[in-house]
């Protein structure tokens, strides 16, 4: 059965990363082959592609952003992007140096609920989208097969400057995960296993899936883990 996405299907709970792993956790799912990301410093968001236009929603799906995003939306419409397709990303305002992105601007894109105070702010600020994930995909629940599938979907989409995929990183230890994080000076990184499906749950429920968030603070020189 094919899903309609004019609008947010009721009751659908895409996965969150697992709270928290181990190190010896992280070894495990590298030598199985991982998916590593940076960790943008924004909000999580869902991306949907109905019959023409497309709608930005918070990760719960209870929160539309489209009218305070017109540039984005915009900028997604001009993209081939398959009709009801149901994208998972993150927008977040750049920093002027590059390394860790404000969002305390953009939350209040959102807690404005004034579409023309959000699109004055859009308009400021320009914030990115970072695309991590393809949930469904010309109506068909891709988020059944693995991730490495879901992302040569992805792969096959053009996007754009302000609309880019998530920046890949290779790390084989938490030592070089620990490196990387610090040297960059990044939130953290966000590592999933490729030959996982996406765990969406019908019931409105979220479920904890096969990805991971290291999400850094610096301690001694150590990398804690951790949840949002």
């Amino acid at each position: 059965m094919r899903l309609n996405l004019n609008t947010y299907p009721a009751q659908f709970a895409p996965q969150k990363p697992q709270q928290q792993v181990s190190p010896e956790v992280l070894f495990a799912l590298l030598a199985k082959g991982a998916y590593v990301t940076k960790k943008y410093n924004g909000h999580r968001i869902h991306i949907l592609k109905g019959d023409r236009s497309v709608r930005i929603f918070s990760r719960n799906g209870k929160l539309e952003w489209t009218a305070c995003l017109p540039l984005l939306v915009a900028e997604l419409e001009a993209l081939d992007i398959l009709p009801h397709s149901f994208i998972d990303a993150e927008v977040y305002v750049p920093s002027v140096d590059g390394r860790i992105e404000s969002t305390i601007v953009l939350q209040s894109i959102v807690n404005s609920g004034d579409a023309a105070m959000g699109a004055r702010f859009e308009a400021s600020l320009l914030p990115r989208l970072a695309v991590f994930d393809i949930l469904v995909r010309d109506g068909i629940k891709v988020y059944l097969l693995p991730l490495r599938s879901r992302l040569d979907f992805l792969s096959s989409l053009v996007l754009s400057v302000r609309v880019h995929r998530a920046e890949e990183v290779t790390i084989s230890s938490y030592e070089q995960a620990l490196a990387l994080v610090k040297a960059a000076g990044w939130e953290g990184l966000v590592a999933a296993d490729l030959a996982a499906p996406h765990k969406v749950n019908l019931n409105g429920n979220t479920k904890r899936g096969e990805s991971f968030k290291l999400k850094a603070r610096f301690d001694e020189e150590f990398l804690v883990i951790a949840s949002e």
